[in-house]
């Protein structure tokens, strides 16, 4: 059965005392929004770190030549705080902030910082919205009492990273338990809620508190990133990797690195929301009207698919998965772990009060 609608993807939120605020004043009307974002002349957006999304930016302005974008490629644990510190001194720098829903759901829509997206969706040319066209309908947000979050895609995304010339038997995720892999299995730092550690979490929600404990105990050495991690990999200091993402490793072998590293989707998989969000007070509000409108068509969807990351996708039904890594939505049941959803729960909380002790 395949997810639909925000009964299954609805994220916890958290305490608030208040709803979003609202988007700064719009013109009325589509002609009127075009011409007031002409007026505007400029867009600021903050998404995930990576060379595909620094390509995505510099196409994104090439279809807005008359336009100043500002794309900013930083990972969420520099943007959330970054933009929270601002708007906690009043400052309403950004527009938009497009990536990873955890890093929303965890730091950004607790705190009040995202604007109602609703009032701005509803202004956008019916062609955009027609609920046939989205797999699980249109309208699907992380917050849907708040309509925060609009969920574009899912990304099946996560595995362990093997180096098959010095380990191929690691082939499922018992293995890495083996005494013989003890201090040969590197991590992106687990202490934190990022990547790798959503890894573990699925793991964990595969195979139990017990199994995460074990693995723990297996002198697992903690680096700063992903590329760092892909690095012990690729020169045998590590047999297996947890955190290095399919666009960092794509990379990393374009470059004719990495001969032989394999990522074992047996191990640690799961789908991860990704959305587009209106920050709280957004200083180009029609900007931002005329963007979405191209971002959330055919068009904008193929392009961010194509460009973004090697496993991206689009929950719109008239884009292709353009790899094998793409998710295919006909696969996702109402059983699948979608971490930055409510399908998460409590799941990586309690995942980090085991990780977090590591050293």
């Amino acid at each position: 059965m395949l997810l639909v609608g925000a009964a299954v993807l609805t994220l916890v939120l958290g305490a608030c005392s208040s709803g979003p605020e609202q988007p700064a004043q719009a013109a009325s009307g589509w002609e009127a929004i075009k011409a007031a974002a002409d007026k505007e002349g400029k867009l600021v957006i903050s998404v995930h770190a990576g060379a595909g999304f620094e390509e995505w930016g510099r196409l994104i302005q090439d279809k807005f030549p008359n336009w100043n974008i500002s794309v900013t490629s930083i990972g969420p644990s520099e943007s959330v705080p970054r933009i929270l510190s601002e708007q906690q001194n009043g400052r309403y720098l950004w527009d938009l902030i497009i990536g990873p829903n955890s890093a929303v759901h965890n730091g950004l829509a607790p705190a009040g910082a995202l604007a109602d997206a609703r009032p701005i969706l509803a202004d956008l040319p019916d062609e955009v919205r027609r609920d046939e066209d989205w797999h699980g309908g249109f309208e699907m947000f992380g917050e849907p009492g708040q309509g925060t979050s609009f969920l574009n895609q899912i990304n099946m995304t996560g595995g362990v990273y093997v180096n098959t010339k010095l380990a191929p038997e690691i082939t499922k995720a018992d293995d890495l338990l083996k005494p013989e892999y003890r201090g040969k299995i590197v991590a992106e730092d687990l202490r934190q809620p990022a990547g790798a550690t959503q890894i573990v979490a699925a793991l964990f929600s595969a195979y139990g508190q017990e199994y995460v404990q074990k693995l723990v105990q297996q002198d697992i050495k903690l680096v700063a990133n992903k590329q760092v991690a892909l690095e012990w990999l690729a020169d045998g200091r590590a047999v297996a990797a947890i955190g290095p993402t399919i666009d960092i490793v794509d990379d990393y072998k374009k470059l004719g690195l990495g001969d032989g590293i394999e990522r074992r989707n047996e191990i640690g998989m799961f789908g991860l929301a990704q959305s587009v969000n209106i920050l709280k007070n957004p200083p180009h509000p029609n900007a931002t009207r005329v963007f979405l409108a191209y971002f959330l068509s055919q068009e904008g969807q193929d392009l961010w698919a194509k460009v973004s990351r090697a496993d991206a996708s689009s929950r719109r039904k008239d884009v292709p998965r353009h790899n094998d890594y793409a998710t295919d939505y006909t696969t996702i049941t109402d059983k699948t772990l979608v971490q930055g959803s409510d399908r998460e729960g409590d799941l990586l909380d309690r995942t980090l009060e085991i990780t977090s002790k590591m050293r």
